[in-house]
């Protein structure tokens, strides 16, 4: 028997069509195995070696699967063709612990009987690097989510679990500088003159590079040209051309799906995922698009010798340019595939199918259809005319561009908004003009403007920055903004614009002053580098993760008062019932509990000594004029191994706990530290902190 395992059941019904009796076709369901969900599950000292358990919600299908690995004579893993595919065939081969030569590496970018075949004729052992390259990543994100996560759950109020991640807080801090930006923007007041002339055009003031006018200087221009004379003084006539752009990589398509459909990361990857494992046409199941998560814009050689046949019937042959468009990736690491995001069948254009598909999915693969059709067509032209006239010895110039040949935008209009607003002060008609001709007098118009602040990152523009500045994986965005969402770090408004809550801005400055490498753009992307490098084979893996969690060791034992690696072997281990101490969080901050509460309750004493905490440390009390809503008594400001906190000094009797003081109540404690002499203020560090 042979066995053909893929990640999703969804492609077992149309990969099973190409294949013959004698392969049994399983699934994964993606990752089997985990890091356990109890304490860290890496063993740092012995070179940040991980360890592993199956996922319990797949224990059934996964030991299923396993089993028929060791019956089956030969097994082709055939997961996805990027490092999480690569990482998961990993994960299969080690915990069936059946012989490397029985297992082949099979990869398909397109789910037809071609790449299938193609694959199976054309197989390869696992690719170590790539491997060490997903496991790098696996093991730092857990070190961050692990050891940094807990430090804030005890420090800010929310009604939902909170986190830190290597790449989502980046992407916060990001929304959160341009939330600052924007509300500290001061908006200013400038001029610019317009001269309306009889013959149907308009034409601006010509101003030397980064200036503007005043309201009075405004004034005295327009005072010049009371009477105005116009001649034109030069007219320059070129035609231009405007390519199209690249086929689709994952980033670019969540881009624009979300600009011209409206759809979220999420849902554009969700609706791209069962557009490539395969929809009921016609009762027979069929994939439609290749797969789509990748950073390639090259197209293969079949693909483009169809798109140019559809040119060629659709639009006829002054569309289709003497030979193929190729196009080169601007990213230097982009090869988690060997093709864009393209359409498989390019004789089943969007309307032949349109009945068997959900009005989302159709928009989508339409989207995906007309972007790979257009990007082998001939470009558009212009016919572009700038005319500078004078007007009493002021330069004014005027722009305009006619259509000469749609090209390519008779498939597909690539512009986005950005492109649209530069371009709508060219999109107008002159009139026939020459050189040195007189013009009719104008009317000269001034025109109050303000400048205005940066625009807020929608879904788009922000997959934008984060591609354009190496950070994180195209294909890890849809989660990214799903859990800052999720986190109540930021909110999408209706227009799809981000706003950072204050919960977000508290979080972000907290990681930025603590942990600043963390949120450091250049930072993270220079660790995505150091990935790439590792899948290249260039690096060994565990360089990268040293490097990135060296730098920031000795900030979390400063804070938490240990640093789990670094305990003394008694000091692991719950004296109760021998179990391991975890990291646990509680209202103070975080410590070290028994792993197998509530069954076992031990928490480390607070008094219990660590490599890292050096003296214990003893609760020292300060008053702050701030009155318990519940019972009356005065709240104290109190320190433990924990972090600092406000606490009622009726306490055990009132157990009532802040975790900061409004901006009033913070002047009524600092007015009372004073009154009371008190020079421990310092000791404390702010109030609300």
């Amino acid at each position: 028997m042979k066995l053909f395992l893929v990640e999703s059941p969804a492609k077992i019904k149309t990969i099973s069509k190409f294949l013959g009796k004698d392969f049994q076709i399983r699934a994964s369901l993606g990752h089997i195995r985990e890091i356990p969900k109890r304490g860290l599950g890496i063993d740092i000292k012995s070179g940040f070696q991980p360890s592993f358990q199956l996922i319990e919600s797949k224990q059934h299908n996964t030991k299923e699967v396993l089993e028929l690995m060791q019956k089956a004579e030969v097994v082709y893993l055939a997961q996805d063709l990027d490092r999480e595919g690569e990482l998961i065939a990993w994960h299969l081969l080690d915990a069936s612990q059946v012989s490397a030569a029985k297992v082949s590496r099979v990869i398909f970018h397109e789910i037809t009987k071609t790449a299938v075949q193609s694959a199976l004729e054309n197989p390869r052992p696992l690719n170590q690097s790539l491997v060490d390259a997903g496991m790098a990543r696996t093991i730092l994100d857990r070190l961050i989510g692990y050891k940094l996560s807990p430090l804030i759950w005890g420090r800010f109020e929310s009604s939902v679990p909170l986190s830190i991640g290597r790449v989502q807080t980046v992407a916060l801090r990001v929304i959160v500088d341009r939330d600052r930006e924007i509300d500290s923007f001061v908006k200013e007041e400038f001029w610019n003159i317009r001269a309306d002339f009889p013959e149907g055009f308009s034409a601006f003031i010509v101003l030397p590079k980064d200036t503007r006018l005043d309201e009075a200087q405004a004034s005295e221009i327009m005072d010049r040209l009371k009477d105005p004379k116009a001649m034109i003084t030069e007219l320059e006539s070129k035609v231009e051309r405007r390519f199209p752009k690249a086929p689709f990589t994952t980033a670019t398509l969540q881009q624009e799906a979300s600009t011209k459909l409206k759809l979220s990361a999420k849902d554009t990857m969700t609706i791209a995922q069962q557009l490539y494992e395969g929809v009921s046409i016609n009762g027979e199941q069929k994939a439609l698009i290749t797969y789509m998560r990748t950073d390639a814009v090259n197209l293969s050689q079949e693909a483009l010798t169809a798109a140019r046949q559809k040119i060629l019937e659709q639009y006829g042959k002054e569309y289709l340019p003497s030979k193929a468009v190729e196009y080169k990736s601007k990213s230097k690491n982009a090869q988690e595939a060997h093709e864009a995001i393209r359409p498989v069948y390019f004789d089943m254009d969007p309307e032949k199918v349109r009945p068997w598909l959900k009005p989302k999915q159709f928009q989508l693969y339409q989207l995906i259809w007309n972007k790979t059709i257009a990007c082998q067509m001939k470009p558009a032209s212009f016919d572009a005319t700038i005319v500078d006239i004078d007007i009493n010895s002021a330069p004014f110039r005027a722009k305009g561009t006619i259509l000469k040949f749609d090209g390519f935008l008779k498939a597909y209009d690539d512009r986005d908004l950005e492109d649209k607003k530069k371009e709508s002060d060219k999109d107008v008609e002159l009139p026939p003009l020459k050189s040195g001709q007189n013009l009719m007098s104008p009317k000269i118009v001034g025109e109050k403007k303000f400048t205005k602040p940066p625009a807020r990152y929608t879904e788009a523009s922000l997959v934008k920055f984060l591609e354009k500045n190496g950070i994180g994986r195209p294909s890890t965005y849809a989660t990214i903004i799903e859990t800052l969402i999720k986190r109540q770090y930021v909110n999408l408004d209706k227009q799809n614009k981000f706003f950072s809550t204050n919960l977000g801005k508290e979080v972000a400055d907290w990681v930025k002053e603590y942990f600043p490498t963390v949120v450091d753009i250049e930072f993270t992307a220079r660790v995505e580098d150091s990935l790439d490098e590792v899948a290249q084979g260039n690096l060994p893996w565990i360089d990268s993760v040293v490097a990135f969690y060296d730098p920031i060791k000795e900030r979390i034992g400063s804070l938490q008062g240990f640093v789990e690696e670094d305990l003394q072997e008694d000091d692991k281990n719950c004296p109760k019932c021998n179990s391991d101490l975890h990291i646990r969080s509680g209202k103070f901050g975080p410590f070290l509990g028994c792993s197998q509460y509530p069954t076992c309750d031990y928490i480390r004493p607070k008094n219990h000594r660590s490599p890292q905490s050096g003296e214990v440390s003893k609760k020292r009390r300060v008053f702050t004029g701030i009155y318990c809503e519940k019972c009356g008594s005065e709240f104290v400001l109190r320190r433990s191994d924990y972090g600092k906190y406000f606490g009622c000094s009726n306490y055990p009797a009132c157990s009532n706990t802040r975790n900061r003081l409004t901006q009033e109540e913070l002047a009524v404690f600092l007015t009372h530290l004073k009154e009371q002499k008190t020079n421990k203020e310092e000791d404390y560090g702010k109030a609300d902190n």
